[in-house]
C-alpha cells in the first residue's frame, strides 16, 4: 500500500514497489588482537575496547554514496507524483552534496531516513560479538560478525576498502559470504514489468507502481543467474495510520502485516499471474 510513507510529508500517494534490483552482500568476521591480562589492571591495548571502538565507528558513520540506475528511477518516479516542494527535493537525494542535509534535516521519521540512506550507499551492521570466557581475564582477541550489503556495481574489494577507511589498520577481516548486487534497470517496455504496473492500476486506480531496489537480497539472486531478469512484486496494503511504519512492521522485531491488506494483495497477485500467462499463450 502506502510504501513505508517515504516522505517529506507525502500523504495521499499510495506507492507499490516493483523490485527491479537488489543489493549484494559481503558478510565478514572482524577480529582484533590485544594484550591479555588480569581484569584488575587495565591497559591501553584491550582487544574488547579496540573492537568496540571499531564497531561504534561502523555503526555511526555512513559509507560513501553510490547511486545506481535503479535508485535514480526510484526517486525520479516517486517525485513525479508529488507536489511542491517534494517533487524538487526528492531527486536531490541522489546528489551527494544534498543527500545528508535532506536525510538529517528535512525528513522527520528516522525509520524512513534509515531506509532511504540504505538505498544510497553500501551499509554495514554488526550482528554478533565474541570475546573472553572469564569475568576477570582480559582476552587476547575479540571478534564480531558484520553484515555488509553492497549497492549494485560495487565489488568486494571496493567495499572492504571503505571498511578499512573507517576502522583503520590492525584488524583481520575474514569474508564469510559474498555476492554482488543485481540490477534490471532497463524496464521500459518489458512485458512483465508493464503487466505488473497495469495490475497495480487495475486493483488500485489511485496506486502508483514504483521501481525499487531491495536493500537486502531475495531468491532473484539465484534465479536471476538462470533466467537473466527477475522482478519482485508482493502487493500488500496498509491502512493510513500505518503507512509510515512499513519497515517497522515488515522487518521489525515483531514482524507482521495486516490480514485485510494481505488478502487484497493475494487476489491482485493471482490475477496478475493468470492474466499474464493467458496473454503469453
Amino acid at each position: 500500500g502506502e510504501f513505508g510513507g517515504f516522505s517529506l510529508d507525502m500523504k495521499g500517494v499510495r506507492y507499490y514497489p516493483v523490485q527491479i534490483a537488489e543489493k549484494g552482500a559481503c558478510q565478514f568476521r572482524l577480529t582484533v588482537s590485544g594484550d591479555p591480562g588480569h581484569g584488575s589492571i587495565p591497559h591501553d591495548n584491550n582487544a574488547v575496547v579496540r573492537l568496540s571502538a571499531a564497531l561504534h565507528a561502523l555503526g555511526t558513520r555512513r559509507l560513501p554514496p553510490h547511486t545506481c540506475r535503479s535508485v535514480e528511477l526510484f526517486f525520479r518516479e516517486m517525485a513525479r507524483h508529488q507536489g511542491a516542494p517534494n517533487k524538487w527535493v526528492i531527486p536531490l537525494l541522489t546528489n551527494p552534496l544534498f543527500a545528508s542535509v535532506i536525510l538529517d534535516k528535512l525528513m522527520p521519521d528516522r525509520s524512513i531516513v534509515q531506509t532511504m540512506a540504505a538505498n544510497l550507499a553500501n551499509t554495514v551492521s554488526p550482528t554478533g560479538l565474541s570475546a573472553g570466557k572469564k569475568l576477570n581475564v582480559i582476552p587476547g582477541e575479540a571478534s564480531a560478525l558484520v553484515d555488509g550489503r553492497l549497492v549494485p556495481g560495487q565489488t568486494r574489494d571496493e567495499f572492504l576498502g571503505e571498511i578499512r577507511d573507517v576502522i583503520g589498520e590492525g584488524f583481520e577481516i575474514e569474508v564469510l559470504n559474498y555476492f554482488p548486487g543485481r540490477e534490471n534497470d532497463d524496464v521500459a517496455g518489458d512485458p512483465l514489468y508493464e503487466a505488473i504496473c497495469e495490475n497495480v492500476r487495475q486493483h488500485d486506480p489511485n496506486g502508483v507502481p514504483l521501481p525499487y531496489m531491495v536493500t537486502g537480497f531475495t531468491d532473484a539472486q539465484y534465479f536471476g543467474r538462470i533466467v537473466g531478469k527477475c522482478f519482485g512484486y508482493a502487493p500488500v496494503q496498509f491502512p493510513a495510520e500505518d503507512d509510515i511504519k512499513f519497515a517497522k512492521l515488515v522487518h521489525g522485531h515483531d514482524e507482521r502485516i495486516h490480514v485485510a491488506g494481505y488478502e487484497w494483495g493475494s487476489n491482485a497477485f493471482v490475477d496478475l499471474v493468470s492474466t499474464f500467462v493467458g496473454v503469453s499463450d
